[in-house]
């Protein structure tokens, strides 16, 4: 990966391919960036050439996954400066947990279970409800002022989402 560029992230097992995913929503944002050179996206799970199709932003892919394999996963979320969730529909979001659990910012929407884990303009940015518009405003926020401060977003996912939180 790029070092001199932001790393966004979005992962998922069902891919590219999943419409409940939002990547067209991803997508649409992406090629709506001005200074789209000063970004890398990686995506990991699987693609499709038609949801790649006129991507303006220089990517990796990895077409694999690491359930179970704990460093691989904590290199990638480590390594980025942002993961994005544009899901519909989204029960928990167990990505965003695993993101925060690395210092990761989450940009995702409200009314989804996302709502449970990120807390807005604290550990990430949650837009309004399928509102392109303040999507890319909170890619932005958290591009350009947030303060990313990895320890707060640990400590956020560790006292309210631990094992022992959890079980209680």
């Amino acid at each position: 990966l790029p070092k001199n560029k932001k790393i966004i992230l979005f992962i998922s097992a069902s891919g590219t391919n999943d419409y409940r995913k939002g990547f067209h929503i991803l997508k649409k944002m992406l090629n709506k960036l001005e200074k789209i050179e000063n970004f890398h996206l990686l995506i990991v799970g699987s693609t499709s050439k038609k949801d790649l199709f006129d991507l303006r932003i220089e990517k990796t892919i990895l077409n694999k996954f690491f359930f179970g394999s704990y460093n691989n996963l904590n290199l990638i979320y480590s390594c980025s400066d942002l993961l994005v969730v544009p899901s519909l529909i989204e029960p928990f979001g167990q990505v965003a947990l695993e993101a925060s659990s690395c210092g990761t910012p989450v940009l995702a929407f409200r009314n989804t279970g996302l709502e449970d884990i990120i807390k807005h303009m604290y550990t990430g940015y949650l837009a309004d409800y399928l509102n392109e518009d303040d999507f890319i405003h909170g890619f932005k926020w958290i591009i350009n002022k947030f303060e990313l401060n990895q320890k707060k977003i640990r400590e956020y996912g560790i006292n309210n989402f631990s094992e022992k939180i959890i079980s209680e």
